[in-house]
């Protein structure tokens, strides 16, 4: 009965993006799960997705909120802050989601109740294949991960994702000096799948959820998002050893050996020619930085600016 059906919050933060997030609203609307909100957490510094939201206001499902907070991480963690609901789906402002995106989303969450994060497919929209890409993630079979040794196996992102609300307090939000618009500028998404499964939690990867992914990227701009993407993955790596989690030095031996050096070597070899070393000075600087940034011991989140102690 649909009565059984439990509420599920929608949450997406955008900065500057104009009237282009309306896109990403109207898939969600079109959902047919009839149990939900959507909230839309704004970090513009102008006031274009704010008029462009005004007439879906009228939509008693739809709350906008204009925050003066910068960064994804921070984003979130003021949508789910706001949310009524346990169970929270997350999506980019660049993204369209299925029709049955939250009856998926509801599903995989309620599959196990120690389930803390769901990610699903992230698929690229239409675009001119050689003038650029869109990053993408490409869920092929479901994967229940219940041990932070299992976290490469699930390696989505936060543009399909689903939490759990009340996990998400046990584990202190998601660090907000992770993600873009933060000062470690990626993986706010894969350093909370990180903190759910250290804390005992599981993590479900399922393809049965997907997204369509239209944040296009020219290849010049291919070389500088990877630079910011391994500087978040090492920081974010660093700051869990810094907190006592070797179990991690698994992890970080598979990223930093196997994925990087081992395409390195692979384009050598096979291609004769020496690429993707971004990723490897990248995530060596995230590690290095990571280590020297501050901790706030009782989350295990990275001390913001302003907390950090001044030096004498």
């Amino acid at each position: 009965m649909q009565e059984d059906l439990p509420f599920i919050s929608v949450v997406i933060s955008t900065r500057n993006r104009g009237a282009t997030i309306t896109t990403t609203i109207d898939s969600v609307l079109k959902n047919g799960y009839p149990y939900f909100e959507l909230r839309v957490i704004d970090q513009s510094d102008n006031f274009q997705t704010e008029e462009a939201i005004q007439p879906y206001l009228k939509d008693h499902r739809i709350f906008y909120t204009h925050s003066k907070t910068v960064g994804l991480g921070k984003g979130r963690n003021v949508g789910v802050n706001q949310s009524k609901t346990e169970l929270i789906a997350i999506t980019d402002d660049d993204c369209e989601v299925p029709d049955n995106w939250l009856q998926e989303m509801v599903k995989a969450l309620s599959t196990n109740p120690l389930i803390g994060v769901v990610f699903g497919s992230v698929l690229p929209g239409k675009h001119d294949g050689s003038a650029g890409f869109i990053p993408t993630y490409n869920c092929k079979v479901p994967i229940l991960a219940s041990d932070i040794q299992q976290k490469n196996s699930v390696r989505g992102i936060g543009a399909c994702m689903g939490i759990r609300q009340s996990i998400w307090r046990v584990v202190n939000r998601f660090d907000e000096m992770l993600g873009p618009g933060a000062p470690f500028s990626c993986n706010d998404d894969g350093d909370f799948a990180i903190k759910v499964l250290l804390a005992g939690y599981y993590v479900f990867e399922t393809p049965a959820l997907y997204v369509i992914h239209h944040g296009f990227r020219t290849w010049k701009e291919g070389r500088p998002l990877a630079r910011r993407n391994w500087y978040g993955v090492g920081a974010s790596f660093t700051k869990h050893l810094k907190n006592g989690h070797f179990s991690l030095l698994k992890i970080i031996y598979y990223e930093w050996c196997v994925i990087i050096l081992g395409n390195v070597i692979h384009n050598i070899v096979v291609k004769h020619r020496i690429s993707g070393i971004t990723p490897f000075f990248s995530f060596s600087k995230g590690l290095i930085v990571g280590m020297f940034t501050p901790v706030d011991r009782d989350t295990g989140n990275f001390c913001r600016p302003s907390l950090r102690p001044k030096r004498l």
